[in-house]
C-alpha cells in the first residue's frame, strides 16, 4: 500500500502534512482558502515556495479544489458559503474604513486594524466588526474611553448583552505601544494568525511594520507570512498618517490617563465585565475564543489524523 505523500518525511519535509494542518485551522472558521492564502498562512517550521505548495496539494486525497478554493472534500459546502459572503464582507469593511476615519482624529491612536472574519473576508451577514487599536505610550485607558464615547455617539458600538450585533463595532483589543511584543505564554498559532491577518485601516509612524517586526516569533508558526505581509503592506501603504498630532494636546490627554483608568476599572468591577486586563493590553472576549479555538484545532487534527 502506497501512503499519501503527506507522510513523506525525507529531509524533515512534511509539506503535505503542514498543508492539512493549515486547512484544519481554517476549517474551524468554515473558511476555504485560495492557493495564495494557503501558502501565506502555511503552518510550518520553515519557509516553502508557492510552487511547492501547489505541487503537493494536488497529491492529497483528503483535499479538493472548488471554484478556486481548497478545503477538505467532505466540507466542500463551505466554499459556497464563503462566495456568498463577499457582499456582506465588502459592506462591513467599508463601514470599518469609514469609522476608522473618525477614530483617526484621536491623537493617541497609532494604528487601527480590522480583525476576525471581516479581515479574512469570511464574515456572515449577522457578524459584528472586530477592531484592534494600538495606542501611544501612557494612553491605553484614555484612548479606549475616547473610542467608546465616539462610537457611542455614532451609534455603532457593540453593546453588552445585545443580541443584534450585525455591522456593529466590537473593540476587540487595545495594545499600548510598549506592549506590542507578545510574550512566550501568548505565542501560539491563534495569536500568530490574528496578527498577520490584521488589515490596517489607519496608522502613524509605520506602526504595523513595527508590530510585525517585534513579533518575528510568528515565523515559528507561519514562516511565509511576515515577509509576504510586509511586501503587500508597502505596496498599499495607507496615506492616513498625514493627520498631524498636536504634541500639546497629546501630552494633555496622556495626563488624564490615570483618571480614565480609575473610572473604567470601577465600571468593569461594578458591571462584572470580562476584559482581559494587563499592563499594556486590554482585550474583550464575549466568549473565551482563544482556548476554545485552539481546542477545536487540535480536535480537527485528530479527526483528520494529521497529528
Amino acid at each position: 500500500m502506497v501512503l499519501p505523500r503527506y507522510y513523506d518525511n525525507m529531509a524533515g519535509n512534511n509539506i503535505g502534512k503542514n498543508i492539512l494542518k493549515t486547512l484544519a485551522y481554517a476549517d474551524i472558521f468554515d473558511c476555504p482558502l485560495t492557493l495564495e492564502e494557503l501558502w501565506c498562512l502555511l503552518i510550518s517550521k520553515r519557509k516553502v515556495t508557492k510552487k511547492t505548495v501547489k505541487e503537493y496539494i494536488l497529491t492529497l486525497p483528503l483535499v479538493g479544489q472548488y471554484h478556486g478554493y481548497f478545503c477538505f472534500k467532505q466540507r466542500k459546502h463551505i466554499v459556497q458559503k464563503r462566495i456568498a459572503s463577499v457582499l456582506w464582507n465588502n459592506k462591513k469593511f467599508a463601514i470599518a474604513q469609514k469609522i476608522s476615519g473618525f477614530l483617526s482624529y484621536i491623537p493617541t491612536v497609532l494604528l487601527i486594524g480590522v480583525s476576525g472574519g471581516v479581515a479574512v473576508e469570511n464574515a456572515s451577514k449577522d457578524d459584528d466588526i472586530d477592531i484592534c487599536i494600538i495606542t501611544k505610550k501612557d494612553s491605553l485607558w484614555l484612548t479606549r474611553l475616547l473610542v467608546i464615547l465616539l462610537l457611542q455617539v455614532l451609534g455603532i458600538r457593540r453593546k453588552r448583552g445585545v443580541g443584534a450585533v450585525s455591522n456593529k463595532i466590537c473593540l476587540n483589543m487595545f495594545i499600548e505601544e510598549r506592549g506590542m511584543y507578545f510574550s512566550k505564554e501568548r505565542q501560539n498559532v491563534y495569536i500568530a494568525h490574528e496578527i498577520v491577518q490584521l488589515k490596517v485601516l489607519f496608522e502613524r509612524n509605520n506602526m504595523y511594520k513595527k508590530f510585525l517586526s517585534v513579533n518575528n516569533w510568528i515565523e515559528k508558526f507561519l514562516p511565509n507570512s511576515i515577509d509576504t505581509k510586509i511586501v503587500r503592506y508597502e505596496d498599499v501603504k495607507k496615506k492616513s498618517s498625514n493627520i498631524v498630532m498636536s504634541l500639546d494636546l497629546t501630552s494633555f490627554l496622556c495626563y488624564l490617563e490615570p483618571f480614565a483608568k480609575m473610572f473604567q476599572l470601577w465600571y468593569m468591577k461594578k458591571h462584572r465585565t470580562n476584559e482581559e486586563i494587563s499592563q499594556y493590553i486590554l482585550a474583550f472576549y464575549p466568549f473565551d475564543y482563544k482556548e476554545k479555538l485552539i481546542e477545536k484545532y487540535h480536535r480537527r487534527l485528530k479527526k483528520y489524523r494529521i497529528l
